[in-house]
């Protein structure tokens, strides 16, 4: 069993002080910093295991603010991780990438990435992969974001090989030097992210910096893990407001002169 993993197992057991210590270990290992170049402000908006409204209703509200999303993909048929209960069409992933949106790898079968041997979890990247390429021919998902934000040493070096940027779920700006396999990200959803999601885009305009925003479905009554689609609204009317380019994850890699892994 590798350090990582057990550290988990063992935060799970015995709580918060654990939890500072993985915060603080993991960060610090197996970095690839990247110096950003971009000349203007960047906010992408990112959706989680792609509950169908996250498309439905979130990708016309991104589109009316002139930006496309980012959609993290499992494709396992077996979605009984996906808590919005909305199902999935598989068959909507081609018109998504004609239209603009980026399709990006969440595991396949929604791995916890702190949890899983290096081993299980690249057959299972390999898996989302071929799946991909079957639904979307010569189309390949650049960029990775961690499951449940759970991030191990050596799936952290994993993701590092295998794709441009790996995202977690702990909150901050993207500027100055950042860590490619562990790029920090803002949920906006419940309410009272709102407040900080918009401190945010302030930020991102005063320091040029990029801020990733996440969430999973998008309706009037969203899970706990989803956004309203005033919430997704409001958020990306202020981003547009401030000057901010809405662009994918994939776009934003050019902003900011990351070169995508071959």
């Amino acid at each position: 069993m590798n350090e990582v993993p057990a550290v988990a197992r063992l935060y799970r057991e015995q709580g918060a002080f654990l939890n500072k210590f993985y915060r603080r270990l993991v960060p610090l290992r197996h970095r690839r910093p990247h110096r950003m170049t971009n000349r203007r402000p960047i906010v992408s908006f990112t959706f989680d295991d792609f509950p169908p409204s996250a498309l439905h209703e979130g990708a016309p509200i991104l589109e009316r603010h002139g930006g496309r999303g980012t959609y993290y993909v499992c494709l396992a048929d077996d979605r009984r991780f996906d808590m919005s209960g909305e199902g999935f069409d598989p068959s909507v992933l081609p018109d998504m990438v004609a239209a603009g949106h980026e399709l990006a790898c969440h595991t396949y079968a929604h791995r916890d990435c702190a949890l899983t041997d290096p081993g299980t979890l690249a057959a299972d990247l390999d898996r989302n992969a071929a799946r991909m390429a079957e639904i979307v021919p010569g189309y390949r998902m650049a960029n990775f974001a961690y499951p449940y934000g759970n991030v191990g040493l050596d799936s952290k070096a994993l993701m590092g090989r295998r794709f441009t940027t790996a995202r977690g779920i702990w909150s901050g700006l993207c500027a100055g030097t950042i860590d490619a396999s562990l790029l920090p990200s803002h949920k906006i959803y419940g309410e009272e992210n709102i407040a900080p999601a918009l401190a945010l885009i302030e930020e991102a305009r005063r320091r040029n910096g990029w801020v990733i925003f996440f969430s999973h479905d998008v309706r009037r009554r969203p899970t706990a893990f989803g956004s309203t689609p005033d919430q997704l609204e409001r958020v990306a009317a202020a981003a547009a407001a401030a000057g901010c380019a809405i662009l994918t994850v994939r776009e934003a890699l050019a902003e900011i002169g990351l070169r995508e892994t071959a």
